[in-house]
């Protein structure tokens, strides 16, 4: 195999091997199986339990209330760290997700049971956005609060990197698409991975902390968003590029290497024999999103159906601008609550708004990531 060979490839390669043996039986339940005590939540809506209540889910990044008629009939997990916190007994009524955001806790006080979660809709990775929140903001103040101690049995989940690529992408777009905005903005998503408060540091920070696993879900493709699918083709093959490569275009000494390669490629090295396997798994759910939007307009055959999902991908269930949509507007994309249904028509969008997944959207990524990558892993 010639020099051109990526990272990528041998992340894969060790990937299909668990998988292989997770196949035959022989790791699932033997190798680093997961019983966390905690799911500490970070970054973005994703993983926002908003004020935290299980009987409304009032303020999360997705569909919020309750529908006429039908009290409580979001009274279940909703966000992807929720669903993941409810497989291991983390999340009901007698145990409400707490949000971190704004609580203070110190060693002594901290909650020694249940989700916990300093994520905020729209943050940032390294530099704080729209809520004075970023990534790595979030992993200082929840290492402060445990006294820079992480638990052996708390699952780090980090949900991040969307809206860094949202700004990325529009900045190419304002700028015409030129060599010049292009070489700008994967310098930007460089700093975004690898730079000094990038999520790389974020990682780093845990694992140096002691933590013991640490779930990285990656951003989506945004061109396979409601906005990205009403842009030109040439911009959506721009966004593409950003989250994964469709190719094996995956090198080390490539400048243009997306988010889900110089992070994979970041992780191989400085954490070669945990990456994957071990403290580390990264889950790349661009690809997936291709799967679960794709329509004969995208070339996947309505693949979206096989999923639940009734309505075009393309459409939000909220009332949301989408073709012209600007970087002014993305604090609207907060999810929306269900005044607007009568029904609980809402569960058959993938779609809250322009980036936020409904109830079932997060499902998806939730079951995804427990179902097929803990598995492969072995973290179960």
């Amino acid at each position: 195999m010639n020099q051109i060979v990526s990272q990528t490839f041998k992340a894969l390669c060790a990937i299909t091997v668990l998988a292989v043996l997770s196949a035959c039986g022989g790791a699932s339940s033997t190798v680093n199986p997961i019983r966390p005590s905690r799911i500490i939540a970070l970054g973005d809506g994703l993983n926002d339990v908003g004020t935290g209540s299980v009987t409304d889910l009032g303020g999360r990044f997705t569909i919020n209330g309750t529908v006429a008629g039908a009290a409580n009939t979001l009274a279940s997990p909703t966000t992807v760290s929720e669903n993941l916190a409810n497989i291991y007994g983390l999340w009901s009524s007698a145990l409400p997700p707490l949000s971190m955001y704004t609580a203070s806790y110190v060693p002594a006080t901290f909650p020694k049971k249940g989700l916990l979660s300093y994520a905020k809709g729209n943050s940032l990775i390294a530099t704080a956005g729209p809520d004075a929140q970023s990534l790595d903001l979030q992993v200082r103040k929840f290492l402060t609060q445990v006294g820079g101690v992480v638990a052996q049995d708390d699952l780090i989940v980090i949900t991040a990197g969307t809206r860094d690529l949202y700004e990325i992408g529009q900045q190419y777009i304002a700028a015409l698409e030129t060599t010049t905005a292009k070489n700008a903005a994967f310098a930007r998503l460089e700093t975004t991975v690898n730079g000094a408060n990038g999520i790389m540091s974020s990682i780093d920070l845990l694992i140096q902390a002691g933590a013991k696993y640490v779930l990285v879900v990656e951003p989506l493709n945004l061109a396979r968003t409601p906005w990205g699918l009403s842009l030109p083709t040439s911009q959506k093959e721009f966004l593409r590029s950003l989250a994964y490569d469709a190719d094996e275009s995956c090198l080390k000494t490539n400048p243009n290497n997306s988010f889900h390669c110089k992070l994979t490629v970041a992780l191989m090295d400085k954490y070669p024999k945990d990456a994957d396997s071990r403290r580390v798994l990264h889950v790349d759910i661009a690809q997936q999103l291709n799967l679960w939007s794709g329509t004969t307009a995208t070339g996947n055959l309505n693949t979206y159906l096989s999923y639940g999902i009734t309505q075009p991908p393309s459409t939000p269930a909220c009332s949301v601008n989408v073709v012209g949509y600007l970087a002014s507007d993305v604090t609207k994309n907060t999810g929306c609550d269900t005044t607007a249904f009568t029904t609980t028509a809402f569960n058959g969008y993938l779609f809250a708004d322009n980036f936020n997944f409904t109830p079932l959207g997060n499902t998806l990524v939730s079951n995804f990531v427990y179902n097929t990558k803990f598995y492969q892993a072995a973290w179960r």
